[in-house]
């Protein structure tokens, strides 16, 4: 019985060869579409998900409402952490990251020894630390 619904459906798929290999692209498409779809919108959901108060981690971003144009950037100025933390009395704590990626290395300079740097992080508290290095 199986065996005779096979071969009716290898009849009819050989006989339409256009519309089947059509159907058929149109499905794998649609999947793969489908499978992409579902590992963003999982990727994007479990963002923070490994820290025990995910609900309070927040980034601040700038928007430009330019006559022109609107741009949103995730680069602050380095007085905006701190403002912040004196300004508004629900923000516990800040940290703030600096990735030197256009201009290669900066020069920090400790006491009387100068280090080349490629990330800079400002002073945190030690609970922080471990959410920049896993950025």
């Amino acid at each position: 019985m199986l065996k005779n619904y096979i071969k009716i459906a290898w009849r009819s798929l050989w006989k339409n060869r256009f519309f089947s290999i059509l159907n058929i692209f149109g499905l794998a498409i649609s999947l793969s579409v489908a499978i992409l779809l579902i590992t963003y919108g999982r990727q994007e959901l479990s963002f923070n998900k490994q820290f025990k108060k995910e609900a309070n981690i927040y980034r601040v971003l700038l928007e430009s409402n330019g006559e022109y144009n609107y741009e949103k950037w995730s680069n602050l100025p380095n007085a905006v952490g701190p403002a912040m933390q004196d300004d508004i009395p629900e923000v516990k704590s800040t940290a703030r990251l600096v990735r030197l990626d256009f201009t290669g290395f900066g020069s920090v300079r400790a006491n009387d020894n100068n280090f080349i740097e490629k990330i800079f992080i400002s002073p945190t508290p030690p609970c922080l630390i471990y959410l920049m290095w896993n950025l």
